[in-house]
């Protein structure tokens, strides 16, 4: 084939099967990420509200206001527990 030649999935428009596999997968890894994010974040921002501060929640990032050790402690772990807890089965689960 010539440098200038046009390869013909690019005359028809249409992508493999395996490209479109490839590509979708990836939209769905991406979509997955972000809405993990939104999850663990707002679990740090539900926790700052619990304690009455109001947190700023970013893309991947939440501003925690500064309070004592406890505090401060409880609303770093409450991203991970709010994952966990949004994961369960049982909407009714306990976690301890």
């Amino acid at each position: 084939m010539s440098p200038t030649a046009i390869p013909s999935g690019a005359v028809t428009g249409r992508i493999s099967p395996q490209r479109a596999l490839f590509v979708n997968s990836g939209l769905a890894f991406a979509s997955a990420e972000l809405l993990t994010a939104a999850l663990h974040e707002s679990g740090h921002g539900l926790a700052a509200q619990f304690f009455g501060f109001s947190p700023h929640i970013y893309a991947f990032y939440e501003n925690n206001p500064s309070g004592d050790a406890c505090e401060t402690l409880t609303i770093l772990a409450a991203g991970g527990v709010r994952i966990i807890r949004s994961s369960t089965k049982d909407p009714g689960a306990v976690l301890v």
